[in-house]
């Protein structure tokens, strides 16, 4: 819980939330207890910095839909979430 305290403060103050999940960089597991279906705006899942070898062992959309799901955040929720934009 320690690790997502400023991020939860950020999004109740209105900032907007990057959440990585990248080659190197990775908080998709600390932060996604604080996405609900209405802050889900003010977040961003983001992968920029995927290495090639990375992208052809996990893929890209398809491994962040599976590592959200698999840290239960829920289906329906993630979809509002990623396709929100």
């Amino acid at each position: 819980m320690y690790k997502c305290q400023g991020s939860i403060g950020e999004a109740v103050n209105g900032m907007h939330i990057m959440i990585r999940q990248g080659t190197h960089e990775k908080n998709l597991q600390d932060l996604i207890v604080i996405i609900n279906e209405f802050n889900r705006s003010q977040m961003s899942l983001v992968s920029d910095d995927r290495s090639p070898a990375d992208l052809k062992q996990n893929e890209h959309v398809d491994y962040l839909i599976q590592s959200a799901i698999s840290l239960c955040l829920p289906p329906f929720l993630f979809i509002l979430f990623y396709y929100y934009r």
